[in-house]
C-alpha cells in the first residue's frame, strides 16, 4: 500500500480545523434553540403547582384578542437563521 502513513496527518489536522469551524458556526444558533425548547418545556411541564397555575391562567387569557399571539410568539420565539445564513458566517 502507502510506504508510510505520513498522509494521515495532514489529513486529521484539515478534519480537526474544519470540525471546529463547523462549531463556530453553528454552536450560537444550537445553544438559542436549546435555550428556547427549555423555556418551551418548562411552560408545558411545570415544576411546581404555582407554576401549574400560572400555566392555567396563560392558557385561559389566549381566549381574548391579541392575547393569543403573544403567547404564541412568547412560546414559540422568533423563527432562526437559515442554513444558508448561519453557513456564511
Amino acid at each position: 500500500m502507502y510506504g508510510s502513513l505520513g498522509w494521515v496527518v495532514p489529513r486529521a489536522v484539515a478534519a480537526a480545523a474544519e470540525a471546529a469551524a463547523y462549531e463556530r458556526r453553528w454552536r450560537p444558533e444550537v445553544v438559542r434553540r436549546q435555550r428556547g425548547g427549555r423555556r418551551g418545556a418548562a411552560w408545558f411541564v411545570p415544576a411546581s403547582r404555582w407554576g401549574a397555575g400560572v400555566r392555567r391562567a396563560g392558557v385561559r387569557l389566549t381566549g381574548l384578542p391579541g392575547v393569543s399571539a403573544a403567547v404564541g410568539a412568547a412560546m414559540g420565539g422568533r423563527p432562526g437563521p437559515g442554513v444558508e445564513e448561519v453557513s456564511a458566517r
